[in-house]
Formats: C-alpha cells, sequence, structure tokens
C-alpha cells in the first residue's frame, strides 16, 4: 500500500518549484524590494504548504487504510474490539486531530473529518459498532436486548463560548433508524466533549414543525434543539445513574 510521507518545511515541492521559476537576478530584487518581511513571509508560507500537506497524507492513509482491513471492510466498520486496527485508527486520529483543529482554529473552517472523528469516538465510547461505507441511512448499531437500534451519528465541533444556535449537518428523513446520535467535539483538540441521543420519531416530528427554513428545507437543527427534543438525554459522560 502506498504511504504518503508528510514534508518538512524545508524543501517542499511548491517551494522547489518556486525557486525553478525565477529567472536569474529574480531572486536580489525580491529580497532588495521586500527586505526581511518577504523573506519572513515566503518561510511562513512553506510552513503552511507543508502542515496542509501534511493534513492531506494523514487523511489520505485514513481514507486507504479503511478500503483495505483484513476483512475487505471500510475504516469506518472498524469496531473498538478489533485490536490491531482500532489501534491504528487511533494512531492516524491522533496525528489528524492537531492539524485539523489549528486549521479550524485559523480559519473558522472544519477540513472534513468531523464526521469520522465523531463516529470513532461514538463507537470507541459506547461500544457501538459501526456499518461499512455507504451503508444507507445509519452509521452504527447498537446492540439490546430487543435487537439491533440502527443510530445515525452526527458530529460538531463547538469552541468555547460558542452560541447555543449553532447548527448540526443535515439529517437524513428517509433514513431506515431508530435514533439519532449528537458528537459534540472540542474545537481546541476535536476531542469528545458531549454525547446526546433522540428517537428518531422526535428529530422527524421537530424538522417537520413550521417556522423555520433551516429546519423545514435543509434538515438541520441547532445543538439547544436537539437537547430539548422529547425522549433525548445526555449519553456520554454517563450521568451518575447510568454508569
Amino acid at each position: 500500500m502506498h504511504r504518503c510521507r508528510p514534508q518538512s518545511s524545508e524543501g517542499t515541492p511548491g517551494q522547489e518549484r518556486l525557486h525553478r521559476s525565477r529567472r536569474p537576478g529574480e531572486a536580489n530584487r525580491r529580497d532588495q524590494a521586500g527586505g526581511e518581511a518577504a523573506s519572513a513571509w515566503t518561510e511562513a508560507e512553506f510552513t503552511l504548504h507543508a502542515d496542509c500537506r501534511n493534513f492531506l497524507c494523514a487523511r489520505r492513509i485514513f481514507l486507504q487504510d479503511g478500503e483495505m482491513t483484513s476483512a475487505g471492510r471500510s475504516l469506518a466498520h472498524v469496531s473498538s474490539s478489533d485490536g490491531d486496527a482500532s489501534s491504528r485508527v487511533r494512531a492516524i486520529l491522533a496525528a489528524v486531530r492537531p492539524l485539523a483543529a489549528e486549521y479550524y482554529a485559523l480559519t473558522g473552517k472544519p477540513l472534513g473529518v468531523t464526521g469520522e472523528i465523531a463516529e470513532f469516538a461514538a463507537a470507541e465510547c459506547l461500544g457501538l459498532e459501526l456499518t461499512v461505507a455507504r451503508t444507507a441511512g445509519y452509521d452504527a448499531v447498537r446492540q439490546s436486548a430487543s435487537g439491533p437500534v440502527r443510530i445515525q451519528i452526527k458530529g460538531r465541533a463547538l469552541t468555547d463560548g460558542a452560541s447555543r444556535s449553532q447548527r448540526i449537518g443535515r439529517i437524513k428523513l428517509d433514513s431506515a433508524c431508530d435514533t439519532v446520535l449528537l458528537v459534540l467535539l472540542d474545537a481546541a483538540t476535536l476531542e469528545p466533549k458531549e454525547m446526546w441521543e433522540a428517537p428518531f420519531s422526535s428529530v422527524t416530528t421537530r424538522l417537520a414543525e413550521p417556522g423555520s427554513r433551516a429546519r423545514n428545507e435543509r434538515g438541520a437543527l441547532s445543538v439547544s434543539d436537539f437537547k430539548c427534543l422529547r425522549g433525548a438525554s445526555r449519553v456520554w459522560p454517563p450521568t451518575s445513574g447510568h454508569q
């Protein structure tokens, strides 16, 4: 399997192309015009390029490993009982988390791994069995005395003092699932903070209520709205009565 080797901030492909593209004397003219400020900016540019490349490499490994598990499953299907694969996933997430969190802090935009991190955190913390990739309608299963419970998982990264009206991603209304699990992550670290679960029937009822385009057209609830749904409860960290 091809591995993508992270690049250091020195000698990146972008830096090599920049040096090759300069005509004779161009570097001297630029240094004279920009002085130390130009040199500092260029160094920062190369560092950012390397950090972004490292993140993309880690994410590519994350996806590649998902398609090459011994049972032919995707990474999303690795459960916490699969020792070697689970350890590998934890190592990959440990590399991805700080880069994704730093990018979010700098830009206010996610790097596209919040969903994967939320799903794996839910599997580890709650003992869920994650489904194969692209399973229609739900992301995980919980085995119960009355049979399997199908769960749709939504992840949201929150900053300290974040607005209570922050919205979670689109909830699929045509899903064959039983509950929706909201995984709240610390935006500074992308570690789990809380997990809330609500019956799917309560979610669909709330989304159908008039008065909000976000709810009615985009299938999106705010974090505070989700917590107030009928039957919603915090499932992690466990309360004293559910340990």
